[in-house]
């Protein structure tokens, strides 16, 4: 039997879709998304999304995304290692096919679900809220062009030509440390919220070119890998000019939407997506080292 909870002061609205989760026991009515109320503001932003920081703000606001806690993490790694006891202890006594009828196996995946499920609960309500603050802000917001499914791919395998059936060194591990940061910060779900509620309140998303943001600097335009000293520090090697390096990034972005022409929205840019793919190193921040990786299956 299913509970249907009904708030009456709310207005009942036209659903599109029901969902049943015969599992979770809940019933879930889709409502078509109702128009957002807002005053023009006149003001414009730039975002650049990244890993250390979410969002960089063009005005120097630095947005970042809930993730999961330092006790949260130690439960999770211990909970995989009793499961990896668990799954080892099962097969010895009743082999391969014994861990799905263990009992103490599906309480531990339950409480391995569970904390996933309130990390991911925390990561929708941060996006929800800051994309809806976003939209409600800002009259114009700009964005880059990122194909993240390109960019999050493995990287392909290196035969070694010396030796056969060996491979050489591709950066693998440090490329899947940077893929789970990607896929962490959401940045395929922010932008698909912005898409959607900049239509609902009747602003405008433009969606330019990520090539070169973070190497451009924002004050003369010289354009430099030697510019970006480091995640966080951008000096102009040109003119001399300092700021942070995802701030900067966020304020080329925005001039490059307001210069850029022929692509007015993000529908009509939804094929130059592609881009992201030339560039995965411009935005995606710093690239995780070992000790940022503690716990990297809980993201």
């Amino acid at each position: 039997m299913l509970s249907i909870h009904v708030r009456v002061s709310q207005p009942v609205r036209d659903y599109t879709s029901v969902a049943v989760n015969w599992t979770e026991r809940t019933l879930a009515f889709t409502n078509e998304p109702s128009p957002i109320r807002r005053n023009a503001t006149g003001k414009q932003t730039g975002i650049d999304r990244g890993c250390v920081h979410t969002l960089a703000l063009s005005n120097g606001t630095m947005l970042d995304m809930p993730h999961p806690s330092e006790r949260e993490r130690r439960e999770y790694l211990r909970l995989q290692r009793k499961l990896a006891r668990q799954d080892m202890a099962n097969s010895r006594r009743g082999g391969k096919t014994a861990k799905f009828q263990s009992k103490r196996r599906k309480l531990t995946l339950k409480r391995m679900s569970s904390i996933r499920r309130r990390i991911n609960n925390r990561k929708d309500d941060w996006v929800a809220k800051t994309t809806t603050r976003l939209v409600e802000d800002y009259d114009l917001i700009a964005s880059e062009a990122l194909n993240t499914r390109q960019m999050t791919r493995k990287p392909k395998p290196k035969q070694d030509p010396d030796h056969k059936g060996h491979h050489l060194r591709n950066g693998s591990a440090a490329k899947a440390g940077l893929n789970r940061s990607i896929l962490a910060n959401r940045w395929t779900d922010i932008q698909n919220k912005l898409e959607y509620k900049t239509r609902l309140a009747g602003t405008r998303l433009i969606l330019v070119n990520p090539a070169y943001t973070s190497q451009t600097c924002n004050l003369c335009g010289h354009v430099a890998k030697e510019n970006r000293e480091s995640q966080a520090v951008f000096q102009c090697v040109n003119c001399g000019f300092k700021d942070n390096a995802d701030v900067n990034a966020a304020k080329n972005i925005l001039d490059r939407a307001i210069h850029t022409t022929g692509m007015d929205d993000a529908e009509g840019v939804e094929e130059h997506a592609s881009y992201g793919t030339h560039v995965p190193q411009e935005s995606s921040g710093e690239t995780p080292t070992p000790a940022t990786r503690t716990g990297r299956h809980l993201q």
